[in-house]
């Protein structure tokens, strides 16, 4: 068993325990990085951001880790958020660029969760900013959540969203969300 003192927020779900790595994990935080987009902070307090009209390229950027303690090369990050058409966002690239940028191209994936939400995740293959790229098609798109995980516990990840657990690779720090979320 690895000892995980250094972790925050650990979950255990049957007995497994997940640790998302970001310290501010809803989207009530602004980017740190942006290239070509502007934001707005929503009336829920998560902030949204967007590619404006008269931006001369077709695509833009934002951060999205806010606060990542203990995100390593090899670890893997993940972007919840809600637009008019979430599976814009949802390929491992856009345009010539990785979808997320410091992230291994064929490691991408992401889904539709619903007509206005998405997901996508990538593991991480250098330091820096790891922001989104969004296109300007997409509108405004709200960071709903961010999350950071070891592989180990993206591996976890992965298997409750594949067993029906989780519609989605994230949690909040505080609860699991299942049906509006289950305490743990």
């Amino acid at each position: 068993m690895v000892r995980r003192r250094h972790r925050k927020r650990p979950h255990l779900l049957g007995g497994i325990m997940i640790t998302n790595l970001c310290q501010t994990p809803n989207g009530t935080s602004p980017s740190t990085y942006q290239y070509g987009t502007e934001k707005q902070q929503e009336s829920s307090g998560k902030w949204s951001y967007r590619v404006p009209d008269t931006y001369p390229r077709d695509v833009g950027t934002f951060a999205f880790k806010m606060g990542t303690k203990g995100l390593t090369i090899g670890g893997w990050l993940v972007c919840v958020y809600s637009c008019e058409d979430p599976s814009l966002l949802t390929s491992n690239r856009n345009g010539g660029y990785e979808r997320i940028s410091g992230t291994v191209i064929d490691t991408t994936s992401g889904g539709v969760i619903s007509d206005k939400m998405g997901w996508v995740g990538a593991q991480v293959s250098a330091g820096g900013a790891n922001e989104i790229w969004i296109p300007k098609a997409a509108g405004w798109v709200t960071l709903e959540g961010c999350s950071a995980f070891t592989t180990e516990d993206w591996e976890q990840m992965l298997d409750l969203c594949h067993s029906g657990v989780l519609t989605h690779p994230w949690i909040d720090g505080q609860t699991l969300p299942i049906g509006g979320g289950v305490s743990l």
